[in-house]
């Protein structure tokens, strides 16, 4: 049996600020389904989910890649432009050893890098089940 990902629910205190973000950041067109509003970020879809407020997790939901530290400067540049236009003095960021985490509006944790080609596996290659 072959199982793939449907898709990736994504809790939000303020749906309207993370699409807002979502679609600054990755350049994606938020859709609705049934009234559930979601993306589309690598072919994978991202339900927004409403939450009762917002939750601190000590690790990344989502860790993302680029394919160098260029591309990642960009991504880091874009983040801060966002956090400047929104005026949003909540969102943190960092980069430390070529990983940059950062928070979304909704307080949710990422993490980016570049590209390690050894350690990427196709999901043709990886099944679930």
């Amino acid at each position: 049996m072959e199982c793939i990902f449907n898709a990736l629910n994504l809790y939000c205190d303020d749906i309207k600020k993370e699409s807002s973000f979502l679609g600054f950041m990755f350049d994606v067109e938020i859709r609705y389904e049934n009234n559930q509003p979601f993306v589309l970020l690598g072919g994978i879809r991202f339900n927004l989910i409403q939450a009762l407020g917002s939750f601190q997790n000590p690790n990344p939901q989502f860790e993302l890649a680029v394919k160098d530290s260029h591309e990642l400067n960009n991504f880091q540049q874009k983040y801060e432009l966002f956090a400047y236009k929104s005026q949003s003095g909540t969102m943190k960021s960092s980069l430390n050893d070529g990983v940059f985490e950062f928070e979304d509006p909704c307080s949710n944790l990422w993490r980016i890098g570049v590209l390690n080609r050894k350690a990427v596996h196709s999901h043709k290659e990886t099944p679930l089940m």
